[in-house]
C-alpha cells in the first residue's frame, strides 16, 4: 500500500512524466528518494543518526546496472528540494564495493543508512545483516533485496510504488517504525 495523500500522488505523477525505473528497480530513482525521506520521517529512532543523515549508497563499480543506478540516485539527490528530515540534514554519498573493508569505508563516512544498488556476486542476506547489526538502516530500490533482509525496499504492485519493510532487520538497525507507516506497508515479520 501506499502512504495517503497528495504528497505520494504527486511524488507517483513526477515519477511518471519524468523518466523510467532503472534496472532491476520497478521505481525511478526521484521517486525512490523522496520515498525514502518521508518513510524515514516514521523513524520514532531517528535521534540515533545525530543531526545529519548521512546515506552511502553502495555500489559495483564493474557493474554497469550498479553504477546507472548510483548516478541516477545522485543525481536525484542533487535535484530534489527536499535536503532535511525532521529538521536533520541530509548527505548521500558514494560507497564502492571492492577491495577495501566495505564496514570500514561506511564507518569513516559516518554513515547512517545503506542504499543498495543492483549488486552481484554479493550474499545480500550477509551483507544486510552485518549493516544491520552494525546499527545502519539498510535501504534499497530492488524489491528482491527486501525480501533478503534489507530493512526498507521500495517495489510495484498494480503500477503504484509499494513500500516493503523488513521488520526484524529494520529492528536490528535500531529503527522503529511507526504504526502508520507499518499499516501502509508490506511487512515481512
Amino acid at each position: 500500500m501506499l502512504l495517503a495523500g497528495s504528497f505520494v500522488m504527486n511524488l507517483i505523477v513526477a515519477a511518471l512524466l519524468g523518466g523510467g525505473a532503472l534496472p532491476g528497480q520497478a521505481v525511478p530513482a526521484e521517486l525512490q528518494y523522496q520515498l525514502f525521506v518521508k518513510i524515514l520521517t516514521f523513524d520514532r529512532s531517528l535521534d540515533r543518526m545525530g543531526e545529519e543523515i548521512v546515506i552511502g549508497v553502495l555500489y559495483q563499480p564493474g557493474h554497469r546496472a550498479s553504477v546507472q543506478v548510483k548516478d541516477e540516485l545522485l543525481a536525484a539527490v542533487r535535484a530534489s528540494s527536499v535536503d532535511r528530515v525532521e529538521g536533520r540534514g541530509i548527505r548521500v554519498i558514494a560507497i564502492a564495493l571492492g577491495a577495501a573493508d566495505v564496514h570500514e569505508a561506511l564507518r569513516s563516512s559516518d554513515v547512517d543508512a545503506v542504499y543498495f544498488t543492483p549488486l552481484r556476486a554479493v550474499d545480500i542476506p550477509r551483507l544486510a545483516a552485518s549493516l544491520g547489526a552494525a546499527g545502519l538502516l539498510t535501504l534499497s530500490g530492488v524489491p528482491e533485496h527486501a525480501r533478503q533482509g534489507v530493512a526498507v525496499g521500495i517495489g510495484q504492485r498494480g503500477g503504484r510504488p509499494l513500500i516493503l519493510i523488513d521488520l526484524p532487520a529494520a529492528r536490528a538497525a535500531g529503527s522503529a517504525f511507526a504504526a502508520p507507516l507499518l499499516r501502509l506497508a508490506e511487512v515481512r515479520q
